[in-house]
């Protein structure tokens, strides 16, 4: 048996339970039009207490989009929309409708926000998780964990990573010689290893990767600026020993014109 109970400061709607008593409050609206489920003093227009979960939509073929809206306001513009979340369902296999039966029905979470001020309905979607949680900033479509579709400014971006570079200090790492260098610089517009400018265009760049390449190339830099003050040394060497000898010659022949 189900009762209905009202004390003028809210309505409350009972369950005896199975028929046994005391009455169990199953919900309640108060004098102020709130809504509470589970407990009889709702602080808010829907108050759910307890550890529970609200469910949208019915478990069959059926399921149709939806969400929760929150509305705008224009002056001029009635039904103005302000914000929504809402729930895509999406086939994932089997061809449907194609195929005759329903196959898999999942769902992907749209955030969506007002565009255009001067239209009613003007909807964008800021953000997208998709099914498969791909998370989509500026696109319903991220190819990726996360995509964004605009630019990103940050504070920090750390990224992982493993496999720096530092065999290039090996003793048994070649590389290779200046002479080698430029040729291939000269036959591909590039350095070694170093995607080209159509390869950045089609594939992009990724970070963690290109800057392990970017600190090979400083390291094999740092070993040729090494390899040329030695250079640079041996001919100092060389140019002071002859200098050395130049002075020596020129005493000896003024000792011989004495």
């Amino acid at each position: 048996m189900n009762s209905i109970n009202s004390d003028y400061e809210r309505l409350g709607f009972f369950s005896l339970n199975g028929g046994q008593s005391p009455e169990q409050e199953v919900f309640s609206i108060n004098k102020n039009g709130n809504l509470g489920i589970g407990t009889p003093l709702p602080a808010s227009k829907l108050h759910i207490a307890g550890d529970e979960f609200i469910t949208l939509g019915s478990y069959d073929s059926s399921n149709g989009l939806k969400g929760i809206h929150f509305a705008g306001f224009r002056d001029v513009v009635p039904n103005y929309f302000g914000a929504s979340i809402e729930a895509v369902p999406e086939w994932l296999c089997c061809g449907y409708p194609g195929a005759g039966y329903p196959g898999i029905k999942n769902i992907a979470l749209n955030f969506n926000v007002h565009l255009n001020p001067e239209v009613a309905d003007s909807k964008m979607t800021a953000m997208s998780i998709r099914p498969n949680g791909n998370v989509g900033i500026g696109t319903i479509t991220p190819e990726e964990k996360f995509t964004v579709n605009g630019k990103i400014k940050a504070n920090e971006i750390r990224v992982n990573g493993s496999g720096a570079p530092d065999y290039v200090f090996e003793d048994s790492y070649k590389v290779a010689t200046l002479a080698e260098l430029e040729s291939y610089i000269k036959a591909n517009k590039h350095l070694p290893e170093v995607p080209s400018a159509k390869e950045f265009e089609r594939d992009g760049i990724a970070v963690g990767e290109m800057n392990k390449l970017l600190l090979k190339k400083i390291e094999e830099l740092t070993l040729y600026i090494i390899e040329e003050r030695k250079q640079n040394l041996t001919r100092d060497r060389l140019l002071l020993d002859q200098k050395t000898k130049i002075t020596e010659l020129e005493q000896i022949l003024k000792a011989q014109k004495k």
